[in-house]
């Protein structure tokens, strides 16, 4: 399985546990220094295959194959975040209820539990902002720099991840919309909601084991054929 069999594998796991409905979010992936594969606007998570993707250039943002579908309008979000994150190889976008629903009420998602502090670390809330367009990419892709953090859940629209490998961005994926669920029914509650402390955060994420698993995620073709 290759790179972006393994995305489509993933993505169509998403849709299958509602993180997007319909022609909703977006996914990419770095090929190589000079282009990513995208999908294809109005594709859908739930059938895609690899030609729902479209390479498109890193540098001019121009799609690298005459007559390719036209790549998601979220484009140039993709593209800024390639531009200033190196180490980034995947990115996916999308619209998991859970996260949008805290959105709405909250600008944080604290850290509440081992596996947010050991493989996601900080969550930021990036205020609303009209989608699709050039401001709004830039604004994505350094706040992500600005913040040091691999997810932004967006007002009012989404969820934004970014990873070495498909799976880290995956379970990224997966585990950010599970604070959000747990920290909206504790918030529920109107009672006191424990998170973790700053040194409880960094006693878990210097443990030999979760330095090891996440080691284990950033290498991409031990994990394809378990995707």
């Amino acid at each position: 399985m290759d790179n972006i069999d393994a995305l489509c594998t993933v993505l169509r796991v998403l849709a299958d546990n509602g993180f997007v409905y319909g022609p909703g979010g977006n996914a990419s992936i770095r090929l190589d220094d000079k282009t990513i594969a995208i999908t294809a606007s109005g594709s859908s998570f739930d059938s895609l295959v690899r030609d729902n993707f479209v390479k498109v250039n890193l540098e001019s943002g121009e799609c690298c194959v005459s007559g390719a579908p036209r790549p998601s309008s979220e484009t140039s979000m993709h593209l800024a975040i390639y531009r200033t994150h190196p180490k980034v190889n995947v990115v996916l976008h999308t619209h998991p209820t859970y996260c949008i629903a805290l959105s709405t009420v909250s600008d944080e998602l604290p850290i509440l539990f081992p596996d947010q502090a050991a493989l996601v670390g900080k969550t930021k809330v990036l205020r609303y902002m009209l989608p699709t367009t050039e401001q709004f990419g830039r604004s994505v892709a350094m706040e992500l720099v600005k913040s040091n953090v691999c997810s932004l859940i967006l007002q009012n629209h989404g969820l934004v991840v970014t990873g070495s490998t498909v799976l880290q961005a995956f379970y990224r994926t997966q585990i950010v919309e599970q604070a959000c669920k747990i920290y909206l029914s504790a918030l529920s509650t109107r009672e006191k909601v424990r998170e973790l402390s700053q040194e409880e955060i960094l006693e878990i994420q210097n443990l030999e084991a979760e330095r090891y698993r996440n080691q284990m995620l950033t290498q991409y073709k031990r994990f394809w054929t378990e995707v």
